[in-house]
């Protein structure tokens, strides 16, 4: 059933709109993930405690083997489920799953990775940049790019 739903949000609302999406109509993107979330597609892998489906990874990968044909948004979802989400489920506090997991979930918040530094490009792994948080631990202070 997973499946079939992917399919037919490609049919009915990606593939119609192709040239849209590859011209960057602004907010189409945007609405695309929403209505995915609408559905519940942007939280196949998600535990049902943060609104997710609490599938399986066998799930996940069929549901991602047929969204991977729909194009320049399957770039998207994949960076709304993948980097945008899936490490907030596997690092974050549980403080931080409740709150964001279950908008990321629904699609009322969209997911986004931004990675690059000199020295490292994207390799998440080279990186020597670290926020430091204000005294009141509300906003970053400062970034350090001296650490390691």
């Amino acid at each position: 059933m997973i499946a079939g739903m992917c399919q037919d949000f490609l049919d009915k609302e990606v593939f119609p709109n192709i040239a849209k999406i590859d011209s960057q109509e602004p907010g189409l993107m945007r609405s695309l993930i929403s209505k995915s979330g609408e559905l519940g597609l942007l939280g196949i892998s998600v535990p049902e405690e943060y609104g997710g489906f609490g599938q399986s990874f066998v799930t996940s990968m069929l549901a991602s083997d047929i969204l991977g044909g729909g194009a320049s948004f399957s770039v998207a979802f994949s960076a709304h489920t993948g980097i945008g989400t899936m490490p907030i489920m596997y690092y974050g506090t549980e403080e931080q799953k409740q709150k964001y997991l279950p908008k990321l979930v629904s699609g009322e918040y969209a997911g986004a990775y931004c990675l690059t530094e000199p020295n490292a490009g994207s390799d998440a792994n080279s990186g020597k940049t670290k926020a430091v948080l204000s005294e009141d631990g509300n906003t970053i202070s400062s970034m350090d790019r001296r650490c390691g």
